[in-house]
């Protein structure tokens, strides 16, 4: 039977929903695809049926039933009207049959898409399956910057994309999303059934690369993007956000690389200057410098409970040592100019506890935080001997300074007594001299009557004047002499406590923790947040 008027003008059967032969999901009903497994649906739907046989009239037959042949004239009628007749059950067909088959049509696809909503593609009905090389062909000729119109994730919206695309160029689609949650997908691929090769995915995002990131099978998925650009998820001191460079192929690396690389970057020897330059640019131009050389990165923020803001470093999966936290940080102009000297290090996280951090070169691979606070203990110790070799040697230099004082006032005291002693003698031979000069005068006047004995007698008055003016010689000798040792064991005592000092001085120096450096961010973790990109 001929399709009446309403079923001409009814809303094609695209819409009914399917199941899958293979998963059972639901799809809509003209779905040649499974948009959950990529698995055929056999066919057209059962409500999508071919124009019946009522709806064609045979051509009239006179075989077995022979009759008289009419008038020509009245022949001609009838095969005017037979041939109208039929130009009107052909149009009624062909208007029945492109209701039913239209050429193009749109298909809400089951799942939502990035703002919240169905995603709808458009479908061609002269879309068939073509080989692998016709689908790579019509893919490198795809340009796909300007099909993924905006850097933030819509796997959805972009899958559609390549999908209405690959069916305007004739060529069969499904998409298919991965991982579905309340409807959402976290990522979408679109599924060719190529003539030779089998399915085949292609990710238009290329911004999942690892097998976890989805349900179809690894190895037959196309990734079209090597790079994308992303916004940060937090916050510079500038109140903006910054943008790093994400590389499909970087990958995780070995511990030993990665060293090399941290040493051979650098970013840890530009200045910190705020706001300018600060955490979050340092890790930034980190993440971008080893994404850049195809070494994965991610950034992470800190959150300390003590304190804000927190702080943002970088992070690395290593091929043999799990997640290496990297603060690559730089020196402010202070710093700088007292000589600290900047490096690549490692950053120690433990929610509860202080942000820990040594240089790449001290840590000797060994990433636990209690590595960090073995050798922080060690650290510490060491500072605890350095502080008392420090005050060791501050008290030696002031009981030196002691020392030094009271050997010069000595030096004094011994100045003031010998030239005591000096004019004391002076005086002393000077008149020893007159006396002994006199004492020959009073012999040569009582031998041989030479001389004055008035004269002799005023030199004796001066004589006796002059003794009474000798000055008196010092009497603190023995306290000088005293005075004289005490220094001298005090000087022993003195060169006693220089030569430990100097063996202290030289054990701090040669031993392990001297060549350790520690870094000392402000904060107790809170907790911290990872971004990969």
């Amino acid at each position: 039977m001929l399709a009446g008027k309403d079923d001409l003008l009814r809303v094609p059967e695209t819409q009914k929903i399917i199941r899958c032969p293979k998963c059972g999901k639901e799809n809509a009903g003209n779905a040649k695809y499974c948009g959950y497994c990529g698995s055929s649906m056999g066919g057209y739907p059962d409500n999508v049926l071919p124009v019946p046989a009522s709806a064609y009239v045979p051509a009239p037959s006179n075989a077995g039933n022979p009759k008289k042949p009419l008038k020509r004239s009245k022949e001609a009628i009838v095969f005017i009207v037979l041939v109208v007749i039929l130009i009107l059950l052909g149009g009624g067909v062909i208007v029945a049959y492109n209701t039913l088959f239209p050429s193009v049509w749109a298909e809400r696809l089951p799942y939502l898409n990035s703002s919240g909503q169905y995603q709808v593609v458009t479908v061609y009905r002269i879309a068939t399956d073509v080989p692998y090389e016709n689908l790579t062909a019509f893919l490198a000729a795809v340009n796909i910057e300007a099909l993924v119109y905006a850097d933030s994730y819509k796997p959805v919206e972009y899958a559609a994309m390549l999908h209405d695309l690959a069916e305007e160029n004739k060529i069969n689609c499904t998409v298919i999303g991965s991982r579905i949650d309340n409807g959402t997908p976290d990522n979408a691929v679109d599924a060719f059934a190529t003539t030779d090769r089998g399915m085949v995915y292609v990710d238009p995002t290329g911004m999942n690369v690892s097998a976890v990131d989805y349900t179809v099978p690894f190895d037959s998925i196309l990734l079209l993007r090597k790079q994308w650009t992303l916004e940060v998820p937090w916050l510079n001191t500038r109140g903006t956000r910054d943008n790093i460079t994400v590389y499909r192929d970087a990958q995780p690396i070995s511990y030993d690389s990665l060293v090399n690389f941290l040493y051979g970057d650098t970013t840890y020897n530009l200045t910190y200057t705020d706001p300018t330059f600060t955490c979050e640019d340092f890790a930034v131009q980190l993440f971008n410098d080893a994404e850049q050389k195809g070494i994965k990165c991610g950034e992470v923020y800190i959150n300390y409970s003590d304190m804000s803001p927190g702080h943002i470093i970088d992070v690395f999966p290593t091929t043999d040592d799990g997640l290496v936290y990297v603060d690559d940080t730089g020196l402010n102009t202070t710093q700088q100019a007292e000589g600290e000297l900047a490096c690549p290090r490692i950053a120690y996280i433990q929610a509860g506890n202080s942000l820990g951090e040594l240089p790449v070169n001290q840590t000797n691979g060994d990433l636990d935080y209690s590595f960090y606070q073995g050798r922080m203990a060690a650290i510490q110790s060491y500072l605890v001997s350095l502080r008392q070799y420090e005050n060791d040697y501050g008290q030696y230099e002031s009981d030196l300074q002691s020392y030094d004082n009271d050997y010069n006032n000595y030096e004094s005291a011994l100045s003031t007594y010998n030239a005591q002693m000096t004019s004391h003698n002076n005086a002393v031979d000077a008149y020893n001299s007159n006396f002994q000069q006199f004492e020959a005068a009073v012999t040569n006047y009582n031998e041989n009557h030479v001389g004055n004995y008035s004269a002799l007698l005023q030199w004796q008055s001066q004589l006796e004047q002059q003794y009474q003016q000798i000055p008196a010689a010092p009497t603190n000798g023995d306290s000088l002499d005293t005075w004289r040792n005490n220094l001298i064991n005090t000087q022993n005592s003195l060169n006693t406590r220089v030569d430990d000092l100097d063996i202290t001085r030289s054990s701090l120096l040669n031993s392990e923790a001297a060549k350790w450096t520690a870094f000392y961010p402000a904060g107790t973790i809170a907790y911290t947040k990872s971004y990969w990109g």
